[in-house]
């Protein structure tokens, strides 16, 4: 898969111009502000910003907890659930 003219934040800064992200067998291959030439598929990112590798881990609640509503004590045990 070839993502194309993306913004690129790299986990520390955002690199320079629009770039190319080549990723093969899940694996990020390149980023590049050229073009790769492969036969995958291609998504057209449209300037939008991709950060490659960054996972997400936020939550709004487990195992019953809503985190919005919690008091100290819920929290507590809310957070051992992970």
């Amino acid at each position: 898969m070839i993502i194309k003219n993306c913004k690129c934040f790299n986990g520390e800064r955002f690199l320079k111009g629009i770039q190319n992200i080549y990723i093969n067998s899940g694996v990020i291959r390149g980023i590049s502000i050229d073009d790769f030439e492969d036969d995958s598929e291609i998504f057209d990112a449209d300037g939008k910003i991709v950060c490659p590798g960054f996972i997400d881990i936020h939550t709004h609640g487990i195992g019953g907890y809503n985190n919005s509503e919690l008091n100290e004590n819920e929290y507590n045990l809310m957070t051992d659930l992970y």
